[in-house]
C-alpha cells in the first residue's frame, strides 16, 4: 500500500510505469443527518475531486514535454515554457 501526504511525494510515477492498482472504495450512508450540511446532506462528492488536478498537469506535461508542478496552470505559464524550450 502507498501512502502519501501530497503529490510530489510520487513525482516518477506514470500511469504507464505503475502497473495494475485497484482500488475499492466502499461507501457507507449513516442515518443521522449532518447538523452541518443543508437539508442534513454530508460530504460525498470530492473525492473525484482529489486526482482531477494532478491528471490534468500530467496531460499536459505528455503533450508538450514540459513538467509543471503547481495549479493553477495558466495559459502564460504554459506559452512561456514553451517559449523558452525553442
Amino acid at each position: 500500500m502507498i501512502t502519501q501526504v501530497d503529490f510530489t511525494a510520487v513525482a516518477g510515477l506514470w500511469v504507464r510505469e505503475r502497473g495494475r492498482i485497484f482500488v475499492e472504495l466502499v461507501t457507507k450512508f449513516l442515518e443521522e443527518p449532518s447538523k452541518l450540511g443543508p437539508y442534513g446532506a454530508k460530504g460525498i462528492a470530492e473525492i473525484v475531486l482529489v486526482p482531477t488536478a494532478p491528471a490534468i498537469l500530467n496531460a499536459v506535461t505528455d503533450a508538450i514535454g514540459i513538467r509543471f508542478t503547481k495549479i493553477p496552470l495558466t495559459a502564460e505559464e504554459v506559452l512561456g515554457k514553451l517559449s523558452e524550450k525553442k
